[in-house]
């Protein structure tokens, strides 16, 4: 049984740009594994998952990038979801 009210959005971080921090190359796999863990433990409806991970699916997420995919999820929402 799907639990109806439960939305999920994932980020996928995989490129770190300037910092100082080994890019992740398994961020798409986490994305892969953290849906799964989503849909058959909590039972969350593949459809209320969204995944962001930068505009050219590249592993680089922007604050802009984040900005419209929470507007974009919130749309989503209703009063009563969690």
């Amino acid at each position: 049984m799907q639990n109806d009210r439960l939305y999920a959005l994932t980020i996928g971080v995989g490129q770190y740009g300037s910092m100082e921090i080994s890019d992740l190359p398994t961020y798409k796999n986490d994305l892969d594994l953290i849906k799964n863990a989503l849909m058959l433990g909590l039972k969350v409806p593949e459809d209320h998952i969204r995944s962001v991970n930068g505009k050219k699916d590249d592993g680089y997420v922007t604050t802009t990038d984040l900005a419209y995919a929470i507007g974009d999820f919130e749309n989503m929402l209703g009063p009563e979801d969690t």
